[in-house]
C-alpha cells in the first residue's frame, strides 16, 4: 500500500465553498493506492470536504470483446447497492482530440506518433472507433475502471438532503475531469510506447523505489533550507 498527499488549495472548485463553506487555505488529498495486478484500487479523500473517491481498475491482456460485442460482463464485485446505482460504461477513445488547444502536444499524440518497436499500433487514425477493426491477434490492453463518489455530512450520514444534492453535481464534475485526466495520461502513456514497452514490472516497481528517494530526498532538502532562513 502506498499513501500520498496532495496540496491542492489553488484548485478547488468554487462549488466546495458554497457548498462545505470551507476554507481552501490547505485542500489536502490523501491518496491510497493498493495493486494487486491485474487489479489496482485508489482511495483519494479530504476529511475536511468529506469527500471520498474510489477507482478500481482491471487490466486486460489482448481483449476487447467487452467494447466490440457491447458485453455487459464487470470485472468488479459489486453489492446490491453498488449495482443499483451503476451507470452505463463509457469508452474514452485516445484517437479523440480534446478540444482544450492549451494542453495539446504533439508528442502526446497518439495519431501523428510512430512506434519503431510496435509498428503495427500507431499511428492511430484520427476521431476513428480503431478499436472496432482490432484484431485479437494483435497486442493490446483494455482498462477497465469503476468510480465511485461519497460523500458524507458533518454527522457522517451519506443519505441526508445535502449529500444527495451535492452527489449529483460533484459526480457530474469530478467525472468530467477523470475522464480528460484518463485520456490524456493513456495518449501519453500509447505515444511514448518504445521507451517502456520492453520493462518489466519489477523494472517499474523499481522505478517507483527510486522516485521516491529522489522525492525524500528533495523534501529534506527543501525542509534544511527553510530552517536555515528561520535563523
Amino acid at each position: 500500500m502506498t499513501h500520498k498527499k496532495y496540496n491542492i488549495k489553488d484548485q478547488t472548485p468554487k462549488f466546495l465553498e458554497l457548498f462545505f463553506f470551507k476554507s481552501k487555505n490547505d485542500l489536502i488529498l490523501d491518496e491510497y493506492s493498493w495493486d494487486n495486478w491485474p487489479y489496482t484500487l485508489t482511495i483519494i479523500e479530504n476529511i475536511d470536504y468529506y469527500i471520498r473517491i474510489i477507482i478500481q481498475s482491471y487490466y486486460r491482456n489482448n481483449n476487447l470483446s467487452f467494447i466490440n460485442n457491447n458485453n455487459s460482463q464487470l470485472y468488479f464485485t459489486l453489492n446490491n447497492e453498488q449495482i443499483k446505482y451503476l451507470k452505463d460504461y463509457e469508452i474514452i477513445n485516445i484517437a479523440e482530440r480534446l478540444d482544450d488547444k492549451k494542453d495539446y502536444r504533439l508528442d502526446e499524440d497518439p495519431t501523428r506518433n510512430l512506434s519503431i518497436k510496435k509498428p503495427n499500433i500507431l499511428p492511430l487514425q484520427l476521431n476513428t472507433k480503431w478499436y472496432e477493426n482490432w484484431s485479437n491477434n494483435q497486442s493490446s490492453m483494455c482498462v477497465y475502471k469503476l468510480i465511485e463518489l461519497i460523500i458524507f455530512n458533518e454527522n457522517n450520514d451519506e443519505k441526508s438532503f445535502l449529500t444527495k444534492t451535492t452527489n449529483k453535481i460533484l459526480w457530474s464534475s469530478i467525472i468530467k475531469t477523470q475522464k480528460m485526466i484518463y485520456h490524456r495520461f493513456h495518449q501519453k502513456l500509447i505515444s511514448n510506447i518504445d521507451k517502456w514497452i520492453d520493462k518489466t514490472l519489477s523494472d517499474i516497481y523499481e522505478e517507483e523505489k527510486l522516485l521516491k528517494k529522489y522525492i525524500l530526498q528533495q523534501q529534506q532538502i527543501q525542509l534544511r533550507d527553510l530552517n536555515k532562513q528561520q535563523k
